[in-house]
């Protein structure tokens, strides 16, 4: 990343943007600043938190520091946050204005299985966090699922006591490897623990059947992938190829299934008004959108051009290296983090128009 400032925006690769479904606030990692924005729908900063330079201290927000924060997740004032360079979990309580660690030892982890309380427990490069739910209807627990970049897998961390599929009870705190065995590969697999993923980096929740998984945007091996929140099995949906060793199966091809193709997609969303699957497909600089029925991937927005073009139809859109994205106002608003930008980007799924989100 280089740090020279020949923009006006207040952000600096932004690398993922989450919406409170409550008050539509969104939640901004700005990732180049070492800090997270919380800013109101018309784009007014409420809270800005750490920055400008990368830090890992806890305790009140005009203290606490971040070192390249990715993904954010945000439920009842309470966010989580993938602190990528700091290889911890944090967690920040918009109420008590306070931020502490749940998660990490502070330095890169090599542990492939986990099973620790998060604070013991080492990570690597988390790079996505979402909110999800384990067991029964009857007793469910709240997880934080994580994209584990560095280690090619998906975590979990219990945010309550309770159960992953096929597995026994857990205390509340344990974090641990939920799929991928470790190595660097887009391998398939009814075994959770026998699938290969390939630098994780975005994950979005289906919890509703049919679908009742986790998507998972799979920059290494250029795939989208879905984890079966049931049983843990990892499935293709689009992109790469049928060998698993094979991770140059990259390109830019509308498609179905395999013979879709994506480079470097860094983030996933789920709308699940329209059934649709939205992908940040980052170094082809577009929006492709997923049918998971039929497997069909086509381009929603963005010519593939990064000369930024900030107000625009989605044909005639431009985006660089777009690292996230979230689905907003029920439905009708997609929220892009331009990263190469330094912009959010607002795609109005109704208006099929594009605008830059003005933060102030």
């Amino acid at each position: 990343m280089h740090h020279h400032h020949h923009h006006m925006s207040p952000l600096l690769f932004p690398g993922k943007v989450t919406v409170d479904q409550v008050t539509d606030r969104l939640v901004i990692a700005d990732t180049g600043h070492h800090r997270i924005l919380v800013v109101w729908k018309n784009g007014q900063i409420q809270y800005s938190i750490g920055g400008p330079n990368p830090g890992r201290k806890d305790g009140i927000f005009s203290e606490s520091t971040f070192n390249s924060p990715q993904g954010v997740a945000i439920m009842n004032n309470i966010i989580y946050v993938a602190d990528t360079e700091n290889h911890l979990i944090r967690k920040i309580d918009l109420e008590a204005e306070k931020v502490s660690t749940v998660a990490g030892i502070g330095i890169q982890g090599t542990d492939k299985e986990g099973g620790a309380k998060g604070e013991q427990q080492p990570i690597s490069s988390p790079w996505d966090v979402v909110f999800g739910t384990s067991g029964s209807e009857v007793q469910r627990g709240d997880i934080l699922w994580i994209a584990m970049a560095g280690t090619h897998q998906i975590w979990a961390l219990l945010l309550d006591s309770g159960k992953l599929p096929k597995k026994n009870e857990l205390t509340k705190g344990t974090c641990l490897r939920f799929a991928g065995s470790g190595n660097e590969e887009n391998r398939n697999n009814a075994y959770p623990h026998k699938a290969g993923f390939a630098q994780p980096s975005g994950l979005s929740l289906a919890s509703e059947d049919p679908w009742s998984c986790l998507f998972v945007a799979d920059s290494e091996s250029s795939t989208v992938r879905t984890v079966s929140l049931k049983d843990g099995a990892v499935k293709h949906l689009v992109g790469g190829e049928r060998d698993p060793m094979n991770l140059f199966a990259f390109g830019d091809v509308d498609g179905v299934g395999i013979n879709a193709k994506l480079q470097h997609p860094l983030g996933v969303t789920w709308d699940k008004k329209r059934n649709l699957l939205y992908v940040a497909d980052s170094y082809n600089h577009k929006i492709k959108v997923v049918d998971p029925k039929t497997k069909n991937c086509t381009t929603l927005a963005g010519t593939g051009d990064t000369n930024n073009v900030t107000s625009s139809s989605f044909t005639e859109s431009t985006f660089n290296e777009p690292g996230g994205l979230c689905i907003g106002e029920n439905g009708e608003l997609l929220y892009v983090a331009d990263t190469n930008n330094h912009q959010i980007k607002v795609m109005d799924l109704e208006t099929k128009m594009v605008s830059v989100l003005p933060i102030f």
